[in-house]
């Protein structure tokens, strides 16, 4: 089995988890996943967890990833379902506001187009997968303050803070947490569509 990342600090984390769990058969590699070489007839199971919707242009890469699958194997994506995060992340970015203007990140309009069952079904069909299925889930998990700065720094929104003095930072961690207690989130709302379709080559 090989995970493929361009984030070396993941790689590092995945494969210290993989030595404790005893999950030998498990090969971390650093390299751009769309243009990673498969060998024979390709993998039974092709999966992207969370980050279809980062790629420079998701409907492309994503049909690179499906080319991966051999004949009959399988392509999952996971991806936020809408709505999902929502107190949290308008918080945040309220919070960045103040400090600086920031433009509409592309991913957001990509996931826009496959964040309900519906859709998301709908686009691994136009990618050629057949039977595509939709699971739905979702939990809540508990928030504190510091728990809720530690997801803003240690995921993908950390981008909305490159560029600022170590004192505007602070300063929008001050106003992050002010508006997480006015609107009253004590948890991260967490909505996650699990899709799978599979791909005859």
């Amino acid at each position: 089995m090989d995970a493929v990342d361009l984030a070396a600090g993941l790689l590092s984390i995945g494969e210290r988890r993989a030595r404790e769990e005893g999950l030998d058969n498990l090969r971390f590699h650093c390299h751009d996943v769309t243009s990673w070489p498969v060998t024979g007839d390709g993998y039974d199971l092709v999966q992207c967890a969370l980050g279809v919707f980062f790629f420079p242009d998701m409907d492309r890469d994503a049909a690179a990833l499906t080319r991966k699958v051999r004949p009959g194997g399988r392509f999952v994506v996971t991806v936020w379902e809408k709505g999902a995060l929502d107190g949290w992340q308008s918080a945040l970015r309220e919070a960045v506001l103040t400090e600086r203007d920031l433009p509409r990140p592309p991913q957001r309009d990509q996931l826009a187009r496959i964040d309900t069952a519906d859709t998301l079904a709908a686009w691994l069909q136009d990618l050629g997968g057949s039977v595509p299925r939709v699971v739905r889930r979702r939990f809540d998990t508990p928030l504190s303050p510091d728990t809720a700065w530690v997801l803003a720094t240690g995921s993908g929104t950390r981008g909305m803070l490159t560029g600022l003095s170590p004192a505007a930072v602070e300063r929008v961690r001050a106003e992050f947490t002010t508006r997480i207690a006015a609107a009253g989130v004590t948890d991260l709302d967490v909505r996650i569509l699990t899709g799978t379709a599979r791909f005859t080559g």
